[in-house]
């Protein structure tokens, strides 16, 4: 990361070293070389912001905490979890937390501070506003704009894990917030979305977690090595 960098672009990066599987200790001696780099141009370090500490401690602590990996939420698994929720207003708020979380491969931070004037409501879909960036969402089947626009409200969206889906509780262990943003980047390849597609959707500065994504939602296609020997 070239200097000049702000908090914001800090924390974005330790963040993507964090969904990488980067070592907590990697990850610190990674920020010292951010700093040192800012110090020897003379330029202030954004290491040492509220924000960037913040960001560091609470990786420090879910990697601490982590246990086995939690499963990406595919098209396949988000449709079971919309089937379960009720026609209800909180089953919409519900419905459209999981498809915003999803289509916009929000992490779980971002979806819980998206408040409704971040959102731009078009025929097309809608795109959402960002401290850095914009990212469209186009209209989905499984939810109407309307129903998208009460259920996020005015106060802003609660908090969604990815297996909120009510009455699914044997696999809720296997799903985290996460599990949408990792849904989205492994399902996109199958349907032919390319590395630039998946990057300019969930925000990812470097290819390297993508392709990891790419290479999971490929681990069974057509051209298996071990289905083409002829076993």
């Amino acid at each position: 990361m070239a200097p000049p960098a702000t908090d914001e672009m800090v924390a974005g990066y330790l963040a993507e070293l964090a969904d990488a599987g980067v070592k907590a200790a990697s990850i610190a001696r990674r920020l010292v070389v951010i700093s040192q780099a800012h110090r020897a141009g003379d330029l202030p370090s954004p290491t040492t912001s509220s924000l960037v500490r913040r960001t560091h401690a609470g990786i420090r602590r879910s990697i601490r905490t982590a246990q086995a990996a939690k499963a990406p939420a595919v098209v396949a698994d988000l449709k079971r979890m919309l089937q379960k929720l009720p026609n209800t207003r909180v089953g919409l708020r519900d419905r459209a937390l999981l498809l915003l979380g999803f289509a916009g491969a929000f992490r779980r931070s971002e979806l819980v501070a998206l408040n409704f004037e971040h959102l731009e409501f078009s025929s097309a879909g809608l795109a959402r506003d960002g401290a850095s960036r914009r990212r469209g969402i186009q209209v989905l089947g499984q939810v109407s704009a309307r129903p998208a626009e009460t259920a996020v409200g005015q106060g802003g969206c609660p908090h969604c894990e990815a297996s909120g889906s009510r009455g699914w509780s044997r696999d809720l262990d296997r799903y985290a917030g996460h599990s949408l943003r990792a849904g989205l980047a492994t399902s996109a390849p199958a349907g032919g979305a390319s590395e630039w597609a998946i990057m300019a959707q969930t925000g990812h500065r470097s290819t390297d977690m993508v392709r990891r994504y790419m290479r999971a939602a490929n681990l069974f296609a057509a051209d298996n090595a071990a289905s083409l020997a002829g076993l």
